[in-house]
């Protein structure tokens, strides 16, 4: 059961108003407007409501609505009257920060993505400013219907901050569940079996997964996946720098290795991008792929997916250095197949 009441202590990016004669009492006063936001100091106190969002954790106080507000500074300073007019009432919001757990560090964005915050009311909006304070008074109407509103990159999350039997994890887009990554190592095969008789070695690999996400900023126009399905990350290093060894007609014979472009595929399905260590597009890498080599992968899942196979597959030629010697070119399809369990 959450909590009905909870206590934010609210910081404060804005100085306080100070040198004011005005008092609560004083002659002047207007009322405030409907929608008028003022910044606030100190505690807010009302119902908890927690959102999470691809960027960051924010832990909401929303206040029932009452007559007067328990914070005149605010709205005295601005010469409005601390106690609503007939028919208005006042609303204090706070929030704090919080630092997220879990492996989202590749889900940040890239540049400043902003992140905003309203209070509805019937239907309408007052911004909540975070860029000058972390808790301020709303001016509503009486008996509104209130609902706090969070967007991000395009997608909003609304939320009744008075439904006690609110739905689990209503301003969660990680379900309560944060995404980890998953390692899987692929050891080096020794001296196994290719064509013409020769034998392999190498294929090393090394392969790390993201739990499902609903957001990934590459992904597209916006980062978020189409409805009823979930991104999946994977990290994939292979070392393409095996060898070949045999003999032909009784001679040593000396190969260079070559390779072609690795394919990959979740639950049978390939990629629906590519990208490199810094999360640049790639097409392929044929030509500029190192003796490990890594890129990041994107795959589409449904979002109800608790499991998957990763495969992933390259093909390897021997070629003779010695052109003259008749020596057969031979090749080697190295092909893994990663079992993932998502968390």
């Amino acid at each position: 059961m959450r909590a009905h009441i909870a206590t934010l202590v609210a910081a404060v990016l804005i100085p306080l108003v100070s040198g004011c004669s005005s008092t609560p009492f004083d002659d002047g006063e207007r009322d405030a407007r409907v929608g008028e936001v003022f910044a606030v100091a100190g505690e807010v106190e009302g119902h908890p409501v927690d959102v999470v969002l691809p960027v960051g954790s924010y832990d909401f106080v929303v206040s029932s609505p009452h007559e007067e507000t328990g914070r005149p500074a605010a709205v005295v300073g601005e010469e409005v009257s601390p106690k609503a007019a007939d028919g208005r009432a006042f609303v204090d919001v706070g929030y704090a920060r919080h630092r997220m757990d879990g492996d989202v560090w590749m889900l940040q964005p890239q540049g400043n993505e902003p992140v905003r915050f309203w209070l509805e009311y019937d239907g309408k909006r007052a911004m909540l400013d975070g860029e000058s304070s972390y808790s301020w008074v709303v001016a509503v109407p009486e008996d509104a219907e209130i609902r706090l509103v969070a967007e991000f990159d395009g997608r909003e999350i609304s939320i009744d901050p008075y439904d006690q039997v609110m739905k689990s994890f209503d301003g969660d887009v990680y379900e309560g569940a944060l995404p980890h990554l998953t390692d899987h190592h692929c050891a080096p095969y020794q001296g196994v079996r290719a064509s013409q008789g020769a034998e392999f070695s190498g294929g090393e690999c090394q392969v790390e997964v993201l739990d499902p996400v609903p957001w990934f900023q590459p992904a597209g126009s916006t980062g978020w996946a189409p409805a009823g399905s979930k991104w999946v990350l994977a990290r994939v290093t292979l070392e393409i720098n095996g060898y070949f060894s045999g003999d032909h007609q009784g001679q040593y014979v000396r190969r260079q290795t070559e390779y072609g472009e690795p394919t990959y595929t979740l639950d049978g399905k390939a990629p629906r991008a590519m990208f490199d260590g810094d999360f640049n597009q790639i097409q392929s890498r044929t030509d500029d792929m190192t003796v490990y080599d890594t890129r990041w992968l994107l795959f589409r899942v449904a979002d109800d997916t608790d499991d998957a196979t990763l495969r992933l597959r390259l093909t390897y030629s021997g070629v003779p250095e010695d052109s003259g010697s008749g020596a057969p070119r031979v090749d080697y399809t190295l092909k893994r197949a990663i079992d993932v369990r998502f968390t």
